[in-house]
């Protein structure tokens, strides 16, 4: 079905190349990017399983995107659904109407086979056929585990399940089809604190019983409220999640090639052509779409951008924007993978506890905040952190209210800076000294 689709939407494009339009456009080449969905998703809300706000749902969804090179540099991009060929007249001249002028609009990829990884996992089909007792029975101990071992009262969570079967195509040849398996699992306890399992993969038991033991254990120090002890300059540890949304917020914005073009980012194209030194230099940061199975695998972006192994920074130094086929041609260098996921490489000691045992005292940070309004090409934060702990010689004291500032830049630069391995993130723990106020 999907490929037929495929098939069909490639034949009636490639009878309108090299046509003269009444409204004068010629279309000179043409991609899309198809998915075909089978979603199944089962939750728990207000610790009731399959009640009215999470009652089991199925769904099936055909769609993406499509996009149009006429003659004169213009272009057009639009979405797709199961009815489009059907109603492609009217899809035909909305595309029309919609074309834009673009000098560096990219060009099309010349065929070629991206690196085959795998991202199926044959286990979540019979689940999505009906054979849906896992995502039950990991619901089931989810409940369980919170409610009877860590004394919770109340959690949400939610298991979901994706068959997607992806087909990028161009009018030069290019080719891609392959088939994903999306599987995310959430759980969260007394509307405080929770957790999230996503790869492209069923869940092993021992991941079950991280994600239980982790939302319970923070989630038990967040219900001990204390007062904050003390203010000013002090060590802070970001949890591994909030190193990495400091790390989207204030690396991967800036190294966007669309705003290093624009002279929106905090760098600009010299300082990559220089490679210029803007952090420590035993640090990188990696984006990696070929980890099998991994939640930001993949073959190719929907442009025909193979996927792979990149560095952005290596050493400190800039090495590369975050380059779509548009930006690369502006800026006169080479396209590069999309972070599906990154990876900062940096020195690390051991665990989040091996971090404890450098500094007499910390505030170890869950949660913030209003990240997304901060100024990311200044690297310059000040937020209110909602979920924090209070660590003394090692041993945590409880939930404390602050507000915490600095210059998230300079800490990455600091070989001051600590990081802590975790076994179950992508990244590490992040330990800097920082401003902290209640």
């Amino acid at each position: 079905m999907t490929e037929k689709f495929a098939d069909e939407l490639a034949a009636v494009l490639d009878k309108q190349l090299g046509r003269v339009q009444p409204s004068g456009l010629e279309l000179r080449g043409w991609r899309f990017d198809l998915h075909d969905l089978r979603l199944l998703e089962v939750g728990i809300k207000y610790s009731r399983l399959g009640g009215p706000y999470t009652s089991p749902s199925y769904k099936e969804d055909l769609g993406g995107e499509v996009f149009l090179h006429w003659n004169n540099n213009r272009y057009s991009s639009g979405k797709l659904d199961r009815h489009v060929l059907q109603e492609f007249a009217t899809h035909w001249d909305l595309w029309q109407r919609t074309a834009y002028t673009d000098e560096d609009g990219p060009e099309l990829a010349e065929p070629y086979n991206p690196p085959e990884i795998p991202l199926e996992d044959a286990g979540v089909y019979p689940i999505i056929q009906g054979e849906n007792r896992l995502p039950f029975t990991v619901l089931a101990q989810l409940q369980q585990g919170l409610v009877e071992q860590y004394g919770l009262h109340k959690m949400d969570a939610r298991f979901k399940v994706t068959a997607d079967r992806r087909i990028v195509r161009n009018s030069l040849g290019f080719a891609v089809d392959y088939r994903q398996t999306p599987v995310q699992i959430f759980a969260e306890a007394e509307d405080t604190f929770g957790e999230a399992f996503a790869e492209k993969r069923l869940p092993k038991p021992e991941e079950i019983s991280h994600l239980i033991n982790y939302v319970g254990e923070v989630t038990n120090y967040l219900r001990q409220e204390i007062t904050l002890p003390a203010t000013g300059r002090l060590p802070i540890i970001l949890a591994p999640a909030v190193t990495e949304a400091f790390l989207a917020q204030f690396l991967l914005h800036n190294l966007q090639g669309s705003l290093v073009a624009n002279r929106q980012s905090a760098f600009a194209i010299g300082d990559f052509q220089e490679k210029r030194q803007v952090f420590r230099p035993d640090l990188a940061l990696v984006v990696d779409g070929t980890r099998p199975m991994r939640a930001g695998s993949y073959r190719c972006t929907a442009e025909g951008v193979a996927t792979g192994r990149i560095e952005l920074i290596r050493g400190g130094r800039l090495q590369t924007p975050i380059l779509s086929r548009k930006y690369a041609k502006r800026l006169g260098m080479v396209p590069t993978p999309v972070p599906g996921a990154f990876l900062l490489e940096v020195p690390m000691v051991e665990s989040l506890e091996a971090l404890y045992a450098r500094v007499p005292r910390c505030l170890v940070v869950h949660s913030v905040l209003g990240l997304h309004t901060q100024d990311a090409s200044s690297g310059i934060f000040s937020l209110t952190a909602d979920q924090c702990l209070w660590v003394e010689s090692g041993e945590i004291k409880g939930k404390v209210k602050a507000v915490i500032a600095g210059n998230f830049f300079a800490a990455l630069a600091s070989k001051e800076t600590l990081f802590a391995k975790s076994a179950w993130d992508d990244n590490p723990a992040c330990l800097f000294v920082a401003d902290v106020a209640k």
